[in-house]
């Protein structure tokens, strides 16, 4: 298996997502991009979730995505 490359953006990002189970990907994506930068909050939100450090979960209704972290990133 490669090995895979976190950061501190998304180290940030699943400490946020830990602390605040059930958030949304603008949440977050606001937290963590330079000078509240949704587009780069968002790439690095969508980097956390291929890195399989953040589950997202789709919502019943609408567009809308909540956010937990795996087992072992809790």
């Amino acid at each position: 298996m490669p090995s895979r490359r976190i950061g501190p953006r998304m180290k940030e990002a699943t400490a946020i997502v830990a602390g605040n189970p059930g958030c949304t990907k603008l949440f977050v994506a606001e937290q963590v991009g330079p000078n509240g930068s949704r587009q780069y909050g968002y790439r690095t939100v969508e980097r956390c979730i291929k890195a399989g450090l953040i589950v997202a979960v789709k919502a019943a209704q609408g567009n809308r995505y909540y956010l937990t972290t795996t087992k072992e990133n809790s």
